[in-house]
C-alpha cells in the first residue's frame, strides 16, 4: 500500500526534558530524540475474516531527532471501537536503527484468530525509541502514533451438505414431476396402478 503523500506526526524531547539531559549529561547540549511515523491512517479496505491474514502495507518512520536512535513499533489502545491484542499484529522489521533525519519502511501484518467477534476495531501504530536515555532517574525518549482500523465480518456457518441419497431423491422427484406435467400438456394421463 503506497501512500502518495507524507505527513508526520512528531515527537520530540522539549524544553523540560533537554534540561533534564543537559544537566544529567544524558544526551550532549542541543542534541535531541525524536520520532515520527506516516499520519495516514492504516486500514483494511475490505472486511476481515476471522482466521484469515493480511498485508496491511508499510509505516514509514522517521528519526525527527539529532542523535541515532533504534526504533521498535507497538500496539496502543485507541478510544471507540473494539481495542485491538497486540498479538494481532506483527511489524517487520520489528526494529530499526536509524541515523538523525533517515527514514525507513515498516511492514504490517493482521492476523484474525479464529472465532473472533465481529465489529470495528481501532487501536494506534506507535513508533518510538528503544533504548530510553536514563536522566536523573527519568527515562528520556520520543514517540509518534497513527491510526489502525479495520472490520471483522461474522464468519457466518455453512450449512451441512445433505446425505448423496438424500440429494438422488429429491432430483428423482423433481425429474418425476417434470415428465408428468409434460406428458399432461401433450394430453397423455398418467395413472399409477396401486397393486393390492
Amino acid at each position: 500500500m503506497k501512500m502518495p503523500r507524507w505527513h508526520w506526526r512528531v515527537a520530540t524531547v522539549l524544553a523540560a526534558g533537554v534540561i533534564v539531559v543537559a544537566t544529567a549529561g544524558a544526551l550532549p547540549a542541543g542534541a535531541s530524540l525524536g520520532a515520527g511515523i506516516s499520519a495516514s491512517p492504516v486500514t483494511l479496505q475490505e472486511s476481515a475474516k476471522p482466521g484469515q491474514h493480511y498485508d496491511l502495507g508499510t509505516v514509514k518512520v522517521v528519526n525527527t531527532g539529532t542523535e541515532p536512535s533504534a526504533y521498535a513499533l507497538r500496539i496502543d489502545a485507541a478510544n471507540g471501537g473494539r481495542q485491538v491484542p497486540r498479538s494481532w499484529v506483527r511489524f517487520s522489521p520489528d526494529t530499526v536503527q536509524l541515523a538523525p533525519k533517515a527514514s525507513t519502511a515498516v511492514n504490517v501484518a493482521l492476523r484474525i484468530p479464529k472465532q473472533q467477534a465481529a465489529g470495528e476495531y481501532r487501536a494506534l501504530i506507535v513508533a518510538h525509541t528503544v533504548a530510553l536515555r536514563r536522566a536523573a532517574g527519568a527515562g528520556v525518549g520520543a514517540a509518534a502514533a497513527t491510526k489502525l482500523s479495520f472490520r471483522v465480518r461474522n464468519a457466518g456457518r455453512r450449512l451441512p451438505m445433505p446425505p448423496t441419497w438424500v440429494t438422488l431423491t429429491f432430483l428423482s422427484l423433481i425429474g418425476i414431476v417434470v415428465v408428468t406435467l409434460f406428458l399432461r400438456r401433450l394430453g397423455v394421463s398418467v395413472q399409477v396402478e396401486r397393486r393390492r
